[in-house]
C-alpha cells in the first residue's frame, strides 16, 4: 500500500491493497514524500483493539531514494521513497489499523502527519492467543463485582428512583428521594463517588442539588384545590359570563380532573404574564398562570394539552358581600350567631337604686342588687314612706322584707264593732263613719303601737255612702 504526503506533513492520497489477518512481512508500507531523500522517517500503529505498536516507540522506515522525475510544485524539491514490512503484530488482529509518519530533518526536528489507516481483513488466526496470568483474571473479577455491586444500589437505573442510602456511592446526574421535611424530596449528585454525604445536611450542598421538594409542591397543590373550590362556590356569579354559561358538564369534569391532578403532583405558580394574550403558543401544565385582574387580584389559567389551549380556573377574589362585618345591620342573622355579634340589637337596661348598668353583650358586666337608697340589708328606717312599706323598718330585715307575707306588727282598725288588722299580706279598705261606738286610741297608744315613732296624722273626707273617710298617713 502507497501513502502520499504533502510538505506539511499531511497525506494526500493512499493506494490500498488488501491486508489479511495472519500474513507477517507479506504486505509493505511505501511512503512517497518531498523531503530530502536522507531525512529519517518512522511509523507508528494504533491496532484494532486499542493497543500501540510498536510499544517502545515509532518503528524506522528503510529509505529508498529520490525517485527521478517527480518534484514538489510547491517547493521544487524532488520526491522521495521510505518502506515498511508489516510484521505479525499488526496483522494478528482484523480490523481498523491507524497509521501516523514522523519525519526527523538534520535540525532535529520532526514533523507529524495526519492519520491515515488501512484495514486488516477477517482471518483465521494461525495459534490462539497465550493464556492470561491469575492477575488479569483478578482484574476481571474485581471489575466484574463493582459493576455487580453498582447494579445493586441502583448506580444504572433507567429513570428509577430509590430512597437514599448512606451505604451507596452514586454517581453525578443520580437522582434519589431523601425525607426532608413534611413530605420529602428528589435531590440530584452533583459529583462522582457521592458516598456517606447527607442531603440538607451542613456540606450536603456540595454533593447534593434539589430537583423537588413535595412540601412546596404539596403547598402549590393545595393552592390549586382551594382555587378549585373557590371557582365552585362562585359557579353562581360564573354563569352570568359568557364563558361560564358556555362552559359545558364535559368541561367541567375536565376541569376538575386537571385541579386533581395538579393537587397529586403539585405546581408552581407564574407571574411572568401581565395579560393572558402574552402567554405562550404552548404552555406548560407545571403552571398555574397568574394574570392580574386588579390591585391584589389574579385571574388563574392553566395549560390543557387536550385541548392545546389555556383553561380559566378561578380568581384568587373573595366576594364579600353575603358576609357579616363588625360593624352593620344583618335581620337575616339566626339566634345561634348571637355569640359572635359584637353588641345585641336591644340593650338590657338595670337599675338598682341611684345606679344604672347597660349590658349590650359587648363585655361582661356585674351588678349587686340592694335595697334601694340607702338601704342595707338591716337596721330601722323611720322616714320610709308607706308605699315602701315591704321594706319598712317594722320588717325583721330590709333583706327578708322583701319576700315577706306579713310585717312583724300590723296595724289594727277599730270602726265601732268591727275590727280590721292590715299586716301588708293583702290590700284592706276601712271606711271610717264616725258613729256613736267610735273608739280613737290616744297618742300614747298610738306612740306605743309604732314604737316611738311619730303618730299618725289623719285627715277627713266625705264618702259616697254619706259618712267620711279618714285618711291615715304614718
Amino acid at each position: 500500500m502507497i501513502f502520499f504526503a504533502g510538505n506539511d506533513g499531511s497525506i494526500l492520497k493512499s493506494i490500498p491493497e488488501p491486508v489479511y489477518q495472519g500474513a507477517a512481512n507479506a504486505n509493505t508500507v511505501y511512503l512517497i514524500a518531498p523531503f530530502a531523500a536522507g531525512s529519517q522517517v518512522s511509523l507508528a500503529f494504533r491496532l484494532p483493539n486499542g493497543s500501540n505498536y510498536p510499544a517502545a516507540g515509532p518503528a524506522i522506515m528503510a529509505p529508498t531514494g529520490s525517485i527521478a522525475g517527480v518534484i514538489d510544485e510547491d517547493t521544487g524539491a524532488p520526491y522521495a521513497g521510505w518502506v515498511y514490512d508489516l510484521p505479525n503484530p499488526i496483522t494478528a488482529r482484523y480490523g481498523r489499523v491507524s497509521v501516523q509518519f514522523y519525519f526527523r530533518n538534520e535540525a532535529g526536528q520532526i514533523v507529524a502527519s495526519s492519520l491515515a489507516s488501512f484495514t486488516v481483513g477477517m482471518g483465521v488466526p494461525s495459534e490462539l492467543p497465550e493464556q492470561p496470568d491469575d492477575g488479569t483474571y483478578d482484574t476481571i473479577l474485581a471489575h466484574i463485582a463493582s459493576m455487580q455491586t453498582r447494579l445493586d444500589n441502583g448506580f444504572y437505573r433507567a429513570r428509577s428512583i430509590g430512597v437514599w442510602n448512606a451505604a451507596y456511592t452514586y454517581g453525578a446526574g443520580e437522582i434519589v428521594y431523601y425525607p426532608s421535611g413534611e413530605y420529602g424530596a428528589l435531590v440530584r449528585s452533583v459529583k462522582d463517588g457521592n458516598v456517606g454525604n447527607v442531603p440538607y445536611a451542613e456540606g450536603g450542598s456540595a454533593w447534593w442539588e434539589e430537583v423537588l421538594d413535595f412540601s412546596l409542591a404539596a403547598e402549590c397543590g393545595q393552592q390549586a384545590s382551594a382555587s378549585a373550590d373557590s371557582a365552585a362556590g362562585y359557579a353562581v356569579a360564573a354563569q352570568a359570563s359568557a364563558a361560564a354559561a358556555a362552559m359545558s358538564a364535559e368541561d367541567a369534569d375536565g376541569y376538575a380532573e386537571i385541579a386533581r391532578r395538579y393537587a397529586e403532583i403539585g405546581i408552581q405558580l407564574n407571574t411572568d404574564y401581565e395579560t393572558a394574550e402574552e402567554l405562550p403558543n404552548e404552555g406548560s401544565s407545571q403552571y398555574i398562570y397568574l394574570i392580574p385582574s386588579g390591585e391584589g387580584v389574579f385571574d388563574q389559567y392553566v395549560w390543557s394539552a387536550e385541548k392545546q389551549d389555556y383553561i380559566m380556573i378561578g380568581s384568587t377574589s373573595i366576594d364579600t358581600d353575603g358576609l357579616a362585618r363588625q360593624d352593620g345591620d344583618y335581620p337575616a342573622m339566626t339566634v345561634g350567631k348571637a355569640a359572635q355579634a359584637d353588641k345585641l340589637a336591644h340593650a338590657l337596661i338595670i337599675q338598682s337604686g341611684d345606679e344604672s348598668v347597660v349590658f349590650d353583650g359587648s363585655k361582661a358586666e356585674t351588678i349587686a342588687i340592694s335595697g334601694g337608697s340607702g338601704v342595707q340589708p338591716s337596721g330601722n328606717y323611720p322616714q320610709m314612706s308607706v308605699g315602701n312599706a315591704a321594706s319598712a323598718d317594722a320588717a325583721l330585715t330590709a333583706e327578708t322584707a322583701a319576700v315577706a307575707a306579713k310585717v312583724q306588727h300590723a296595724f289594727t282598725i277599730v270602726n265601732g264593732e268591727t275590727t280590721v288588722t292590715f299586716d301588708g299580706s293583702e290590700a284592706r279598705t276601712v271606711v271610717l263613719t264616725g258613729g256613736e261606738n267610735a273608739v280613737w286610741a290616744t297618742d300614747a297608744e298610738v306612740e306605743a303601737l309604732f314604737a316611738g315613732s311619730a303618730a299618725p296624722s289623719v285627715t277627713a273626707s266625705p264618702n259616697s255612702a254619706g259618712g267620711t273617710t279618714y285618711n291615715i298617713t304614718l
